[in-house]
């Protein structure tokens, strides 16, 4: 009887397995195709993600070091850190502090860029496959991420090492990316203003008499340029310069000189495609930038912020850089689109967002799956994997580490260090020097068509 017991349960466990893989299978195979829109959300929420659990891992002091104890008692998990141990016979899988701190943050975002990076390989190709697997998948993506992160901890933290040099040099290209793109965003936003001034668009439920926008415009760069002046006088006034806060005195007064002289080549005949609201954008962002980069000066004399640094600054800069993150990748898509038209000779801002289309066939029980139209996203991903390494970056300092030396804000304080300051100056620099780079081209490149009619600088 026991035997015929033992038989028939052997069966029902053999049965419960098969199943159990059988729809394992099925769902990874599932296509669950979205459309484009839903599908890049679902993206940037990945990239979102993975920061939030890169910041939680670094300043939340948790490591990943998970061992398994197998005792008296059958076989358990613990966990071992510097202090305690597992009784009997244990495996660390990441030991003492190499799984926490920067080495986890460069493990979550080593893991987004092998996800990413596959996704570029496998959709770089116009196919409908190409479009399937970014539009669809979505349970085997999450478990591939689940996969290649646990791997990740099975790796020597050499491997992260020569990741953050790799990282270290592909991000910086990817700032100036995105310097182009946040400049692209304000001429576009000035140009759909004037656009919906022009066709009378109704402005927020009130009538538009052709020049509403403009008005609201008009107001909108009033308050940037007010906010920039009053944030360099705020500056000037509360972090001192000279001496060993020369940094302070040489960004500000940059910056203050970039504004002006963009801002008045904006109003000239020099620049007849200008416009003051992008020159007023650009200002205030830059201001802002440069705010950043001295609350970043690790030299407390001549960077009163530290002073308040404390749990609500970490709470407060891991939001800002949360947001950051999900609006850059974000702005990806968009830029991506708008590429792609001007590639197919359509202009830019003329593809939809939706472009592209699942179309369901209805054949009854015979029709398979949705059919997708080809489509290549290899770039997109492309712009993916970089955000990945660019957040490695973003998230510990550049990878400056400041061993022992560590002080109370740059334990509480994100992004605080000689390497970030400098950075983020580097990077204003760089965007107000683009800037102005779109401003003179046309006049610095005359033979070059830009799209832009030119005056006679000075009247016969």
């Amino acid at each position: 009887m026991g035997a015929i017991l033992s038989c028939a349960g052997s069966i029902i466990g053999s049965c419960a397995a098969s199943c159990a893989c059988a729809a394992c299978s099925k769902m990874c195979g599932c296509k669950c195709l979205s459309d484009a829109k839903c599908a890049h959300y679902l993206y940037v929420m990945i990239i979102t993600l993975g920061g939030a659990l890169s910041l939680a891992l670094r300043y939340g002091a948790v490591d990943l070091n998970v061992g398994f104890d197998i005792g008296i008692n059958g076989i358990s998990t613990c966990h071992r850190t510097n202090t305690t141990s597992c009784d009997g016979f244990a495996y660390s899988i990441c030991s003492s502090d190499n799984c926490k701190g920067y080495w986890a943050v460069y493990r979550v975002s080593f893991t987004m860029a092998v996800f990413f990076g596959l996704m570029m390989l496998f959709t770089c190709c116009k196919t409908k496959s190409a479009a399937q697997l970014h539009l669809g998948f979505w349970i085997a993506k999450i478990l591939v991420l689940a996969a290649a992160f646990g791997g990740t901890l099975f790796m020597p933290n050499d491997v992260f090492g020569v990741y953050a040099w790799v990282a270290r040099f592909i991000s910086p290209i990817f700032t100036f990316f995105m310097l182009t793109m946040f400049i692209d965003f304000g001429y576009n936003t000035n140009a759909l203003f004037i656009e919906k001034d022009e066709q009378e668009d109704v402005f927020f439920g009130c009538p538009n008499g052709g020049n509403t926008y403009k008005i609201f415009l008009l107001l909108l760069t009033l308050g940037l340029y007010t906010g920039s002046w009053v944030g360099t006088g705020y500056m000037y006034a509360n972090f001192p310069g000279g001496g060993d806060c020369t940094f302070n005195s040489l960004a500000i007064t940059t910056n203050l000189v970039f504004g002006i002289v963009t801002s008045l080549i904006g109003m000239t005949k020099i620049a007849p495609h200008a416009s003051i609201f992008v020159s007023a954008l650009v200002t205030a962002y830059t201001t802002w930038m440069v705010a950043s980069a001295l609350s970043s000066f690790p030299l407390e004399q001549c960077n009163p912020s530290l002073a308040n640094s404390g749990v609500w600054w970490l709470v407060l800069s891991c939001v800002i850089m949360v947001i950051a993150i999900a609006y850059i990748a974000t702005q990806i898509n968009r830029w991506t689109q708008s590429t792609t038209a001007i590639a197919g000779g359509g202009g830019v801002g003329k593809v939809n967002s939706d472009e592209v289309t699942v179309q369901v066939i209805d054949e009854g029980a015979s029709s398979p799956d949705s059919e997708v139209e080809p489509q290549a996203f290899g770039f997109y991903h492309l712009l993916m994997f970089a955000t990945s390494l660019y957040l490695a970056m973003l998230l510990t300092d550049w990878g400056v580490s400041h061993g022992d030396n560590t002080s109370d804000a740059q334990a509480t304080r994100h992004n605080v260090g000689f390497a970030s300051a400098w950075l983020k100056l580097a990077f204003t620099w760089a965007c107000s020097t683009l800037y102005l780079w779109t401003l003179i081209a046309p006049r610095c490149c005359p033979d070059r068509d830009f799209g832009v009619e030119l005056e006679p600088l000075c009247d016969d």
